[in-house]
């Protein structure tokens, strides 16, 4: 079986660096969690947050996919907004 969270990891290393930070978000117990990655020195003032796990969610959304987002201000409460917007 295939992982994609390392697979998707490893793109994320090879061209953001290492993350800065990493939130973990559960809607509930029984589903798969989901991490918010967040980088910075991407873009001039800005911040990178990505998804890891959403792909767990494969067969919900019916296809295999994590979500970036590139944010200029309200950086300490993006990882929340992205990963309660995707529950």
């Amino acid at each position: 079986m295939i992982n994609y969270g390392e697979l998707y990891y490893d793109h994320y290393s090879k061209y953001l660096g290492e993350p800065i930070e990493r939130e973990i978000y559960r809607n509930n117990e029984e589903l798969p969690s989901i991490q918010i990655l967040k980088y910075e020195n991407v873009f001039e003032e800005c911040f990178v947050f990505n998804t890891l796990g959403l792909s767990n969610y494969e067969e919900v959304l019916r296809d295999n996919m994590e979500i970036s987002m590139v944010v200029d201000k309200a950086f300490n409460s993006t990882g929340y907004i992205l990963a309660n917007g995707l529950f």
